[in-house]
């Protein structure tokens, strides 16, 4: 399995254990050896192949997705783990699966991914928390 692969299938699988599987566990704390989980409050937009990031300041970006009804997903929410709460902010310009996502310099970049009709995309979008705007970028050679 190459490299971006299995990078996508660990990424999912994080996400599919922390934002699915964890929260609909029945317990709202599970401990082993002093670690504990808790359960905190469930994203609102219930997805799989989403991009996943987290800024300086601690909070985790869930974007885009699939829904599991054939809608491919460009809902951009934020979770605050200070106070337990989600916020849904602008959407992504292009809806898309199986994308990556970074925080670098308190922006989100989300690149290339998956199309609806089921092509690969270079697009780059940038996303600013500060003004809660998106912003197309170059695109990726490839």
């Amino acid at each position: 399995m190459n490299t971006i692969l299995r990078s996508l299938l660990i990424k999912f699988l994080f996400v599919l254990f922390v934002f699915i599987i964890l929260p609909s566990s029945t317990h709202a704390e599970t401990c082993s050896n002093n670690l504990c989980w808790e359960t905190k409050t469930p994203m609102p937009t219930a997805r799989r192949a989403l991009g996943v990031a987290s800024d300086s300041n601690g909070n985790i970006f869930t974007l885009g997705g699939y829904d599991g009804q054939g809608g491919f997903l460009n809902v951009l929410e934020k979770y605050d783990p200070n106070n337990d709460s989600w916020t849904t902010k602008t959407p992504m310009p292009t809806a898309r699966i199986s994308l990556g996502l970074v925080s670098i310099n308190e922006k989100l970049y989300a690149i290339g991914g998956l199309l609806n009709d089921n092509t690969c995309t270079n697009i780059v979008e940038e996303y600013d928390p500060q003004s809660n705007t998106w912003a197309t970028k170059q695109s990726m050679p490839t």
